[in-house]
């Protein structure tokens, strides 16, 4: 067997969030504990594949036939409009734009490049008004003014809204209806990542048991970022013996915490006696 106490991984090309490792059989000794000693990470993106769509609808022209797009129909299909939107969804279009993967300094970046994405995708033409978002900022003033123009915009789990700061209670952003949100930097703060080991003993996190070694604090940059954990807390190894070991960073709702695909990400783990059985 081989006697270890520190296990290096470095993320996969796929998913840099995601650590799969075989190794040689390591053996645990009694009352045992993992920690996370440090990490060295890319760019965390701010708009990913989890909430980078646009949804928005158009109305049809007076007397037109009913709507056979392809797009507007599955669109209809996967938001199950019938129920989330009371109203007659037949008099509507339904479609999407999809915004860059980035890390973005500010919601103001994000809405902006939103605008501009409207602009690239639909021209203007001398048959119809194309779709806007319009975009407004008064100089020293820290409201961002928001209003879609010959649209309405669907509020959807996986588009930017809530995430930048535009807290609406409806599923509908009307034609028109214009809100404030106040401007946000992100681009020295930090966000939480909670780190999952497939060999250590199961903890709480609210009311649900899993595998969390601990919650670390991911720092918001446009380059590599490194933490070193000094006086890290260990979680009691569950297994006996293990040969391989798998790690997932995870954001606050769940999901895997999206990196810049140019970097990889590393993660040294540590092990050691522990005196008693006490999680992250």
């Amino acid at each position: 067997m081989i006697l270890t106490r520190n296990i290096v991984l470095v993320g996969g090309d796929s998913n840099h969030s995601k650590f799969i490792t075989r190794l040689e059989p390591i053996r645990i000794h009694v009352n045992e504990g993992l920690a996370i000693k440090s990490i060295f990470h890319g760019p965390v993106l701010n708009v990913n594949n989890y909430n980078r769509y646009i949804y928005f609808r158009t109305q049809l022209p007076y007397q037109s036939a009913k709507d056979q797009n392809e797009t507007s129909l599955k669109i209809k299909d996967k938001f199950d409009l019938t129920q989330v939107i009371h109203e007659n969804h037949e008099n509507y279009r339904y479609d999407m734009i999809v915004i860059p993967e980035g890390q973005y300094k500010t919601n103001l970046e994000v809405f902006r490049t939103i605008a501009k994405n409207f602009v690239a995708q639909y021209p203007a033409n001398k048959f119809m008004d194309p779709p806007r978002l319009q975009v407004e900022i008064t100089r020293g003033d820290n409201d961002i003014k928001i209003t879609p123009m010959t649209m309405d915009i669907l509020i959807t789990e996986n588009s930017p809204w809530h995430h930048f700061g535009i807290e609406i209670q409806k599923e509908i952003l009307y034609q028109e209806q214009q809100i404030k949100v106040a401007e946000r930097g992100y681009s020295s703060s930090n966000t939480p990542a909670f780190v999952y080991v497939n060999i250590v003993e199961s903890s709480y996190i609210n009311g649900k048991l899993s595998r969390n070694l601990c919650v670390i604090p991911l720092v918001i940059r446009n380059s590599w970022s490194y933490n070193e954990f000094k006086h890290p807390t260990y979680v009691p190894i569950e297994v006996k013996e293990f040969s391989n070991i798998v790690v997932e960073l995870r954001d606050i709702n769940g999901k895997f915490v999206c990196f810049d695909k140019e970097f990889h990400t590393v993660i040294t783990l540590h092990m050691k006696p522990i005196k008693a059985s006490k999680g992250c």
